[in-house]
């Protein structure tokens, strides 16, 4: 600041040694703005410094936080949950492995020849067996079998001839529970039906005829074949 004062003085004073010293009270208010100006320059300049060093170190903070470069930072929590997830689905096949496993039971049959001249109460045949895990269908007497105790899902498909009607019910163990009817005057037509029953094991499921108007068929009791009845059934739990 005193350099700045002697400078002025020395060019007020190239002027006239006389006028510098008539001009005193001038110079001393221009070398006060001059001084003010330097010290609001040096304020201002403090100022932002400051800032920049509280940025600078913001951005020293943030970039320990994200373990710089960013790229390795993202990857370390991509890991991570990489880890996360790894870890549940180990925890899931551990606890599936504890669980007893339910053996696999199910059956599917058709019909490929008509059932002809059936009577009343006759247990229906499907001769074609498609599957027939834990063998519990005898597709020669038409019954199912329970292997083991469980819930049990069944459906049956009938198809009637034309102009001709059938019905037939699901029966468990002798007992009729669901019935099916397939009819029409001009055409075939087919009945379907499904059900859930629980079974033990040794409990037997099988399709009876039941038809309560004999006399629409006048007393020729048939099923149409050739694939289009069939029968089946699978362990649920």
């Amino acid at each position: 600041m005193t350099f700045v004062k002697h400078f002025l003085v020395y060019i007020w004073c190239i002027g006239g040694f006389s006028y510098c010293f008539q001009g005193d009270s001038l110079l001393e208010d221009e070398i006060k703005k001059v001084e003010d100006l330097v010290s609001l320059y040096t304020k201002q300049n403090n100022t932002f410094h400051e800032k920049f060093n509280l940025v600078e170190m913001e951005l020293k903070s943030l970039k320990a936080d994200l373990n710089v470069p960013l790229g390795k930072g993202i990857q370390a929590q991509t890991m991570n949950t990489n880890a996360k997830l790894n870890a549940q689905e180990k925890e899931m096949k551990r606890e599936n492995q504890a669980r007893p496993s339910t053996p696999s039971v199910g059956f599917s049959a058709t019909m490929i020849e008509h059932n002809q001249d059936m009577n009343l109460q006759d247990t229906v045949k499907f001769q074609n067996l498609v599957t027939n895990y834990g063998n519990g269908f005898d597709h020669i007497s038409g019954i199912f079998r329970a292997p083991i105790r469980g819930l049990y899902f069944f459906s049956v498909v009938i198809l009637s001839h034309a102009g001709e009607d059938m019905e037939t019910e699901i029966v468990k163990n002798g007992d009729g529970y669901f019935r099916t009817y397939s009819g029409d005057s001009t055409t075939w037509n087919a009945g379907r039906q499904s059900t859930v029953l629980q079974l033990d094991t040794g409990d037997q499921v099988w399709i009876r005829i039941l038809n309560l108007v004999p006399s629409v068929n006048n007393g020729n009791v048939r099923i149409f074949g050739y694939g289009f009845s069939s029968f089946s059934g699978f362990l649920i739990s």
